[in-house]
């Protein structure tokens, strides 16, 4: 009516599951706070426990059901396991989230072949793997997938090393071929590259470092968590119902594709 003031609604993802993988801080903590407002429900997953425990309580606390585990995301068995205790304990997967990975700084010759091969393994061969846990639950579900690449995976990088650029572009191909998989299945599959994020990964740098990262930023700021969180709740929500094969650039103006 005139004069009555628009009130967006939130998508709502009421009753769904959503796993999150490296959950027990930065983006996969806010991305479970995000959720939970939503109404989904949160398998908190991370290598530290205490950390995935911490999580779900804060879950727990803003009035949602949460079930933490740790795991290493570079075991098959492992996550397999970790999809099938969560399907059991309650009935579903609706959505999956890969947010956990690692960050490593320094030029070719700077990196090691076992950096190279820890980095592909965490940020990009973990993904693979718990996706292909939780897949057969998503074709049932009609769910979705976010995946975290980076800007690094997307333009040249301030800092990143070639193993976190090439796990992170890796990121955003795999998400590509399996979202033109199982398109027809119903089941999304989208990615999120943030730019510089206010988390241990860029607040841990040396000085020297951290300062170039600011420098270079548009908006002189770094994003937070929560508003990366903020665009995986929408393109796991039916708002993004004809959004597959994605990549969304969260980067302050940093990288404009």
């Amino acid at each position: 009516m005139a004069g009555e003031q628009a009130v967006y609604e939130q998508p709502t993802l009421q009753g769904q599951v959503a796993l999150i993988t490296g959950a027990g801080g930065g983006i996969g903590r806010a991305t479970a706070l995000r959720l939970v407002q939503a109404g989904a429900r949160i398998a908190a997953v991370d290598l530290n426990l205490a950390a995935a425990q911490a999580t779900a309580a804060a879950v727990s606390a803003a009035g949602g059901e949460a079930w933490a585990a740790a795991a290493e995301v570079t075991d098959a068995d492992a996550a397999e396991q970790t999809v099938a205790a969560v399907v059991a304990h309650w009935g579903r997967l609706d959505a999956l989230v890969n947010a956990a990975g690692i960050l490593r700084t320094g030029t070719a010759l700077e990196t090691t072949p076992d950096d190279w091969r820890l980095v592909l393994e965490i940020n990009l061969t973990g993904t693979f793997l718990w996706s292909r846990a939780g897949l057969p639950h998503l074709l049932r579900a009609g769910g979705a997938i976010v995946n975290l690449s980076s800007l690094a995976g997307r333009t040249k990088s301030i800092l990143a090393a070639p193993s976190y650029a090439a796990s992170k572009a890796g990121v955003i191909g795999l998400t590509m071929t399996m979202a033109g998989h199982h398109a027809k299945d119903g089941v999304r599959i989208n990615c999120v590259a943030p730019g510089p994020t206010e988390t241990t990964m860029i607040t841990a740098l040396p000085t020297e470092q951290y300062d170039q990262v600011m420098a270079a930023l548009p908006t002189g700021r770094l994003s937070t968590p929560a508003e990366i969180a903020e665009v995986i709740h929408f393109l796991l929500s039916d708002a993004a119902s004809f959004i597959t094969g994605q990549c969304i650039d969260v980067n302050g103006g940093l990288f404009m594709g």
